[in-house]
């Protein structure tokens, strides 16, 4: 999925458990928006225990400035799981960011996929 606005497309990396120290692989795929200031649907894919996996889709307010995208979402994961909510950053190939859910926080690190 090639894009012109650097940020749309795939990305792979892992996510990691502050709380527990556990970690997964993490996928995401982003859309593009083509705007500076834009509303987009993130598509997360994790597994952890290397035999399960969950995905999430989450509503994300994208804010760039020519040199990089910050982006927030907040999404109600019902009993299960509290409100997710993430905050992080992307520049050039390099996806960061940090979330927190009812009880659990940690980070995201990912790199786009070619």
């Amino acid at each position: 999925m090639a894009s012109t606005d650097g940020l749309a497309g795939r990305w792979e990396g892992t996510w990691l458990s502050d709380v527990n120290g556990h970690t997964g692989t993490l996928k995401c795929i982003v859309p593009s928006g083509g705007t500076a200031e834009s509303q987009r649907e993130f598509l997360y894919r994790a597994t952890w225990m290397k035999i399960l996996a969950a995905t999430l889709s989450s509503d994300t307010e994208v804010k760039s400035n020519g040199k990089a995208h910050s982006f927030k979402s907040e999404k109600d994961l019902g009993m299960l799981g509290g409100t997710f909510r993430c905050t992080g950053e992307v520049k050039g190939d390099e996806f960061h960011a940090k979330y927190t859910s009812y009880n659990d926080q940690g980070t995201f690190t990912m790199r786009r996929v070619p």
